[in-house]
């Protein structure tokens, strides 16, 4: 885990999450949309090399992360 990342995830899991906009992000949540993020990054990538199955495949990917990151806020 690169050492950035590390501090503000052991303190959302101290404090239980962290509050952005008033909404609480536990830390799986926060890893969630992080994952998904890079997979949106993935998709970007695979579009510019006109690789328009895999830029869907890894959407689909990023999609499901960000649905797993919702469902475990609540």
């Amino acid at each position: 885990m690169p050492s950035a990342v590390a501090p503000v995830l052991l303190a959302a899991e101290e404090k239980g999450g962290v509050e952005l906009f008033g909404l609480v992000f536990p830390p799986f949540a926060l890893f969630m949309f992080a994952l998904a993020l890079f997979f949106l990054t993935g998709v970007y990538s695979f579009l510019k090399q006109g690789l328009k199955g895999a830029a869907v495949v890894v959407g689909v990917l990023a999609a499901l992360a960000v649905v797993a990151g919702v469902g475990r806020m609540g």
